[in-house]
């Protein structure tokens, strides 16, 4: 028998009968993932093991890897929103112009959000297209396996806001009842973005062009609306997602383009995807100084400190003040948004959170309810397909937060709704969750 007779008849008995081969796309799909797990396992090890040479060698390696950019175009693609989506087969040639170390001259667009239409107050934040994010996520992906974040942090990780207030929870029923709120004014631009380049173990052009907002090529987004402009049509970009077309760096808006463009370039940019993981790593270190006497809790940019008395909690709460003005990538400005006495409910997070005879009663916060509500009336009926895929949102998001749920007004809200929403007196899931629909309980939840 001929060699290769011989290897057709090893291939037939090895072979199972109707299995046909994987599409050779699937087969370098799962290559690239696999070669893009082992180098950032790699750094991953390095940075353990306190090698930063080795761990800026890898990360090289990685920004430089074609398979990394491939597969981080993809996540971008599906995280795009859907007015800026690319079609897949775009992916590779998208991919295969990436450049971390040069970064991109696509547009990124600036809106401003107003907080309270009364107070004049307003966020910034940035609409990014198919380059930026696919920039971002290669960066993200990197920036997960170097992250030492404080095991009480849960803004992008260690369980979430449902894992926080859970937390929180028995905090309280471990006699854990004072409790200081505080957040960081402009969080993400107060960071100085030169000593942010200082702080991580990647090239600076890498950090300049992808992590920080002033090498960003900034456009108005929504501020001709704003301003009540009109910027003659929309056109669309070279990956065919429309766009408002600008005219000079502030879009022809004069001192309050010019204003808001220079704000928006300070720090690291709001709606990134790799910022809200840059964030919490640059405030770890201060979770890790404060003073052994209570618990402290972090969601972003916001702290809840808990003690059992009402100096301690005062001491911590100065100490991380102290601290977080003291950032190496800052200053920063804390302010106390909440301070909450023994025996007070403690409202963190849109939860309000009771101590009631050794149990903890967790229920959403005024403001929470109200818009629920809002939303309900708006909804239009129960016939509301809206309606119902929020009613469904809502019970998801509060029931697996907390341990206990005693908001009597809010069941029977939604217990009004059980006849009219689906078959069965039963609620619809959230969008992300495809779990069948669950029968509303009789009774408030209460949790192990």
């Amino acid at each position: 028998m001929s060699n290769v007779e011989n290897q057709s008849a090893k291939f037939a008995i090895n072979c199972k009968p109707g299995m046909g081969a994987k599409p050779p796309q699937h087969t370098g799909k799962r290559q690239a993932k696999g070669h893009v797990r082992a180098i950032l396992n790699d750094v991953r090890s390095a940075h353990l093991a306190g090698k930063r040479k080795k761990v800026e060698y890898l990360s090289h390696r990685y920004l430089n890897s074609h398979h990394a950019r491939l597969l981080a175009t993809e996540l971008a693609r599906r995280a795009m929103k859907p007015h800026r989506q690319f079609p897949k087969a775009l992916v590779p040639s998208i991919a295969s112009g990436l450049d971390p170390w040069a970064g991109t001259a696509e547009e990124v667009r600036v809106n401003m959000i107003p907080k309270d239409p009364d107070s004049g107050n307003y966020r910034l934040t940035m609409d990014f297209g198919p380059e930026n994010r696919a920039l971002q996520y290669l960066l993200l992906r990197l920036l997960h396996v170097i992250a030492d974040l404080h095991p009480r942090q849960f803004g992008t990780g260690n369980g979430g806001m449902h894992a926080a207030i859970k937390y929180i929870a028995q905090a309280m029923r471990d006699g854990h009842l004072w409790a200081v709120e505080i957040d960081i004014a402009n969080c993400f631009a107060s960071f100085d973005g030169t000593k942010v380049a200082d702080l991580l173990p990647f090239p600076k052009e890498v950090t300049e062009g992808v992590l920080l907002s002033r090498g960003l090529n900034l456009v108005p987004g929504n501020l001709w609306d704003l301003s009540g402009e009109k910027p003659g049509g929309v056109h669309h970009d070279h990956h065919g997602a429309p766009h408002a077309p600008h005219f000079g760096p502030a879009g022809g808006l004069g001192i309050l383009g010019a204003k808001v463009l220079a704000e928006a370039r300070r720090g690291i940019p709001q709606g990134s995807a790799a910022s809200p993981v840059l964030a919490e790593m640059l405030l770890a270190l201060q979770l890790e100084q404060l003073p052994n006497l209570g618990q402290v809790f972090g969601y972003a940019d916001n702290f809840l400190i808990m003690a059992k008395s009402e100096d301690d909690v005062a001491s911590m709460a100065k100490a991380l003040g102290c601290a977080l003005k003291a950032n190496p990538a800052g200053p920063l400005r804390p302010k106390i948004r909440g301070l909450f006495r023994a025996g007070e409910p403690i409202k963190f997070l849109g939860h309000r959170l009771t101590l009631h005879e050794g149990m903890v009663l967790i229920e959403p916060s005024p403001l929470n309810r109200q818009e629920f509500e809002a939303k309900m009336k708006r909804g239009g009926g129960n016939s509301s397909p809206g309606l119902k895929q929020y009613a469904g949102a809502y019970w998801d998001k509060h029931e697996a937060a907390c341990n206990v749920i005693e908001d009597r007004t809010i069941l029977t809200l939604l217990r009004k709704l059980q006849k009219n929403l689906l078959p069965g007196g039963t609620v619809a899931g959230s969008a992300r969750d495809a779990s069948p629909a669950r029968v509303l309980p009789p009774v408030p939840v209460r949790g192990d």
